[in-house]
């Protein structure tokens, strides 16, 4: 008995000295860098991040110049709220409403200001945007059009305009802030993708996002006994791994970490500074959803989309295949869906 406890212990101890012990890229200190987009701008390489930095062509047109049909709906609701009175919560704990006398709003739709005209609510209107890209010429010329479009409108007069004129400041300002960002998505759209925008746009020249070994913080982290289901990850860069939106896109990150072809990989976050590697579009930015090194040294990036979410990802499609063409194929990139790999695989190269 007493040689039969020595053996075990014996053996106890060589397994222990004798273990190996996983580490994973982070913790072992493998760089991992990825390349990003840069763009040619007044002569000098620069991260694209901000397309707003582009050279766009901005003056408020015109042919904009007159309320939404969301704008006018905005405005009668605001109306018919301030008009039709006060809900509140009665001892006995039913709901009542105490309602304006029809004489107090009848007076105050027949007010006619004395000092508010239409040039000078167009004035105000003009000193309430601030948008130092946008000279006071254009602005004035396209609040006047817009103020006297309004005021063509049912019910419309300067006497309501001046009752309703905080809210109009605030549809005027949202529509102006709209009209400058489809000018920015137009421009930014020819600059990426238009004739020549190899000259323009790069790939990894002198910028490179790197997943620092020590900055991962998700959010929410995955959970091995969680409701997608239990897997044991063996090539996650990280000891710790972000937690995932969907069963099957915890099937995706599955599928990679059994590939050959794969050597480590990570679950790429979403809005974290410094931690997130992105690809910059006219209106936000896309985090794919793992990041691949490869055995090869290439970059995979894959992001995995639900078959009710395909259609409306086509501008992440287009950035990836940019980002995938300037970099010389040095970094693919893949969207996959309804569980099918072939295409990574395909794009792995068998």
């Amino acid at each position: 008995m007493e040689a039969t406890k020595e053996t075990i212990r014996q053996a106890v101890e060589h397994s222990l000295r004798t273990a190996v012990i996983f580490e994973t890229p982070s913790e072992k200190g493998i760089d991992f860098r990825i390349p990003q987009m840069e763009v040619m701008l007044h002569g000098e390489l620069r991260l694209f991040d901000e397309p707003e930095a582009l050279d766009y062509p901005w003056e408020l047109p015109l042919y904009h110049a007159a309320p939404t049909d969301d704008a006018i709906n905005e405005l009668k609701l605001a109306l018919k709220i301030r008009d039709a009175g006060e809900i509140d919560i009665a001892e006995t704990g039913q709901m009542t409403t105490r309602f304006l006398r029809d004489l107090q709003r009848d007076l105050s739709l027949s007010y006619v200001p004395e000092h508010w005209t239409e040039a000078k609510l167009a004035a105000w209107f003009c000193r309430q945007i601030h948008d130092p890209s946008i000279t006071h010429a254009s602005k004035r010329a396209f609040v006047s059009s817009w103020l006297s479009s309004l005021l063509t409108k049912d019910g419309m007069d300067l006497a309501r305009v001046n009752r309703q004129k905080f809210l109009l400041r605030n549809l005027i300002a949202w529509q102006v802030d709209d009209l400058r960002k489809r000018a920015v998505a137009t421009e930014c759209q020819s600059f990426l993708f238009g004739e020549g925008n190899e000259d323009r746009v790069r790939v990894g020249a002198e910028y490179e996002f790197e997943f620092h070994p020590d900055a991962y913080a998700p959010d929410r982290l995955y959970d091995p006994a969680g409701k997608y289901g239990s897997y044991e990850f063996e090539k996650h860069y990280y000891p710790r791994m972000g937690d995932f939106d969907s069963k099957e896109e915890f099937a995706c990150a599955c599928w990679l970490d059994r590939q050959a072809k794969v050597k480590f990989w990570v679950r790429n976050l979403v809005r974290k500074n410094g931690m997130s590697f992105f690809l910059q579009k006219a209106d936000g930015r896309f985090y794919p959803d793992f990041i691949c090194k490869l055995e090869d040294g290439r970059i995979l990036a894959v992001e995995y989309k639900g078959k009710d979410r395909w259609g409306d990802a086509r501008d992440d499609r287009d950035i990836g295949n940019l980002w995938e063409e300037l970099s010389g194929r040095k970094c693919l990139f893949v969207m996959a869906s309804e569980k099918d790999w072939k295409p990574i695989t395909e794009k792995m190269g068998g």
